[in-house]
C-alpha cells in the first residue's frame, strides 16, 4: 500500500514507522502524530484513533485491500447477483405467459357460456311458449272431462231411476204370473196326459160278453190328428203374461242398450256423438 502516508507529517510506513493510526474523521496518523488531542489535520476534538492492523472491523479493513482485487471479487458478486436476478425475471416472465395463457382460455371459454346461455334464453322462451299452449289445452280437456263426467253421472242417475221402475213393474208383473202357475200346477192334468187320451183311440174292450166279431175300430194315423192342442184352463195364455211379454220387448229395445241408457240416439239415427249433441 504505497499510498499510506501520515496527514500530518507526511512521514510513509518503513523499518522504523511501522506503526499507523485511523481516526474517526479519515484522517491516517503516524505513531507520533496520534498522541495529540486534537485531530492534528482537521483539528476535530471528538478526536479517537485505531491502529491499522489485522484487528480493524471488517468495515474499516476494506478501506486498505486491493481495488483490482475487490474489483473482481465484486465483479463475481455482481454477475452471480445478476444471474439469480434474471433467473428470478425469467421465472416472472414464464409465469406471465401462463397467466396470460389462462386468460385468453377463460376468456374464449367464457364467450362460449355466453353464446350457450343466449341459446339457452331462446329455448327457453320457446318452451316457455308450449307449455302456456299445453296450459290451455289442458284447461279446455279438463273443462271436457267435468262436463263429461257430469253427463255420465246424471245419465247413471237416470239409468238407476229406470231399474228401480224396472223392478218394480217386473215385480209387480210377474207377481200374478207366479199366482197363475201355482194354481196351475195343482188343479190341471199334465200336458202329456191329455195329449195323449185325444190321440189314441180307445182299446177294445175285454167285456166276454161282447161280440168279437164287430168291426175295430180303425186307428186313425198320428200324422192325421189334429194339432191342435185342447183348450185347457190351465193351459190358456193370460193377459198378464202377454203383457209381461210386450214389456220385457219394450224394456228391452228401450231401456236395455247403451244409447237409450245414456238418452243417445240409435244407431240409424246417430252420425257422430259431439258435444253439440249433448247440449
Amino acid at each position: 500500500m504505497s499510498w499510506v502516508h501520515c496527514n500530518s507529517c507526511f512521514l510513509e510506513p518503513g523499518k522504523d514507522n511501522k506503526n499507523f493510526y485511523i481516526s474517526n474523521c479519515g484522517h491516517i496518523l503516524c505513531q507520533q502524530c496520534q498522541h495529540q488531542k486534537k485531530c492534528p489535520s482537521c483539528g476535530n476534538e471528538d478526536y479517537k484513533a485505531l491502529k491499522i492492523d489485522s484487528n480493524l472491523p471488517s468495515n474499516i479493513r476494506d478501506y486498505f485491500n486491493d481495488v483490482s482485487k475487490m474489483m473482481n471479487t465484486a465483479t463475481r458478486k455482481i454477475l452471480d447477483v445478476k444471474s439469480f436476478q434474471d433467473s428470478q425475471v425469467k421465472s416472472l416472465g414464464k409465469a406471465l405467459l401462463n397467466h396470460q395463457g389462462a386468460t385468453l382460455e377463460l376468456q374464449k371459454k367464457n364467450l362460449n357460456l355466453k353464446a350457450a346461455l343466449e341459446a339457452a334464453k331462446k329455448y327457453v322462451s320457446i318452451y316457455e311458449i308450449q307449455i302456456g299452449v299445453f296450459f290451455r289445452e289442458n284447461e279446455s280437456l279438463t273443462v271436457s272431462v267435468k262436463f263429461y263426467s257430469d253427463a255420465l253421472a246424471k245419465k247413471t242417475e237416470e239409468c238407476e231411476v229406470y231399474k228401480r221402475k224396472l223392478e218394480d213393474q217386473t215385480r209387480l208383473l210377474t207377481t200374478p204370473v207366479r199366482q197363475l202357475e201355482e194354481k196351475s200346477s195343482t188343479d190341471c192334468t199334465p200336458v202329456k196326459m191329455l195329449s195323449e187320451s185325444f190321440i189314441t183311440p180307445k182299446s177294445v174292450s175285454t167285456n166276454p160278453h161282447r161280440n168279437n166279431n164287430a168291426a175295430e175300430p180303425v186307428r186313425r194315423p198320428l200324422s192325421n190328428v189334429s194339432k191342435k192342442t185342447p183348450t185347457i184352463p190351465c193351459q190358456e195364455e193370460s193377459p198378464l203374461i202377454g203383457q209381461l211379454n210386450d214389456s220385457e220387448e219394450r224394456i228391452k229395445n228401450d231401456f236395455l242398450n247403451t244409447h237409450a241408457m245414456l238418452g243417445l240416439p240409435t244407431k240409424a239415427k246417430r252420425s257422430r256423438f259431439s258435444v253439440d249433441d249433448e247440449e
